[in-house]
């Protein structure tokens, strides 16, 4: 009896520590929805100036996934600085920096200015 409590307890908190998690982490709902929905990204975050998409790692597909979309999108790539990228598309710039949120994910900011 005393195990099924202990147990039926340990679950209680896993739950409510994962749901909390899902709350109030903005990378770990995008990875839940990256694996659910299998899109090649997802939204993370959005702000007046910047947005948050994340992508799976897969050896850098992701990246190159998220850098083609963009020039689908007509943005042209005119420099790179390490893990970060400059687009133009007319008179408008977009910087994207890019880093490597676990073994799975990759986050991308992107803000225009």
């Amino acid at each position: 009896m005393k195990f099924k409590r202990f147990f039926m307890s340990g679950l209680g908190v896993l739950i409510i520590v994962g749901a909390l998690l899902l709350m109030l982490n903005p990378h770990i709902r995008g990875a839940v929805k990256l694996v659910v929905a299998e899109d090649p990204f997802v939204e993370v975050q959005e702000s007046s100036s910047s947005k948050k998409v994340m992508a799976h790692w897969d050896e850098g597909e992701g990246i190159q996934t998220l850098l083609e979309e963009l020039e689908n999108d007509g943005w042209m790539m005119e420099d790179h600085f390490g893990s970060a990228f400059m687009f133009t598309n007319n008179d408008r710039t977009l910087v994207v920096n890019i880093w490597k949120w676990t073994n799975y994910f990759v986050v991308a900011e992107m803000t225009e200015g």
